[in-house]
């Protein structure tokens, strides 16, 4: 269960990582709109 609970948690960040990985996409692609 304790192996579970950590690839649970890593799951998260990839998730948190991504979706950084998203903001930042925006932030760029708003900055050359304008």
């Amino acid at each position: 269960m304790h192996h579970e609970k950590e690839w649970k948690q890593n799951d998260q960040l990839q998730i948190l990582n991504s979706i950084k990985h998203l903001a930042s996409d925006q932030i760029k692609y708003s900055h050359v709109t304008v």
